[in-house]
């Protein structure tokens, strides 16, 4: 559990990197709810939000986990590093394939704009990527001009103002509590 950083972004970044993970279950991967398993066990929703899973079977090598682990850690530093610089209006740059996405995080960030690749918001998918590169809105139109003036066109560019799940999630039990907390005790 990765707590206020979205596990779907973390997911898109690993599998950029070769490394297979999950945010849930396959059954519940367009939901927009916490994992129904993990809020059983007692999991607070914006903690359900932020939780990678990992399946291990009797193929993999310790050299293997060490990989993804290294992975694991650059990623959340990345994501972590981003998060704390406190963006509430991100630009989502959309793109028409995955490939497309990730040459994308990497000319931006050789450009020195602040930028992560993550997952693009159920909402805005038709049509475009599953991966996205998000960015602090300030900068999208600088990053669209950037990425044309090297041949990669952005599908779209799309304003969003408070995207992330877990904070969404704490906003919940937030507003939980407040109710509990009007009744009669």
């Amino acid at each position: 559990t990765f707590d206020g950083l979205e596990a779907e972004s973390i997911v898109i970044a690993l599998d950029a990197a070769g490394s297979c993970a999950s945010a849930g279950a396959a059954c519940t991967s367009t939901a927009v709810t916490p994992s129904h398993v993990l809020t059983a066990m007692g999991m607070p929703a914006h903690l359900a939000f932020a939780t990678v899973r990992f399946s291990l079977g009797w193929e993999n090598t310790e050299a293997e986990i060490a990989r993804v682990l290294n992975e694991l850690e650059g990623i959340v530093v990345r994501h972590r590093g981003f998060a704390a610089e406190g963006y509430h209006d991100l630009g989502v740059l959309t793109f028409t394939d995955d490939d497309a996405a990730e040459k994308a995080e990497a000319l931006l960030g050789k450009a020195g704009l602040p930028c992560i690749l993550a997952v693009t918001p159920g909402h805005i998918r038709s049509g475009v990527s599953l991966r996205a590169v998000h960015c602090p809105w300030d900068d999208a139109e600088k990053a669209v001009r950037t990425l044309e003036e090297q041949g990669l066109p952005v599908a779209w560019a799309n304003r969003i103002h408070g995207i992330s799940k877990p904070v969404h999630g704490m906003a919940m039990e937030q507003q939980e509590q407040s109710f509990w907390d009007t009744l009669p005790k």
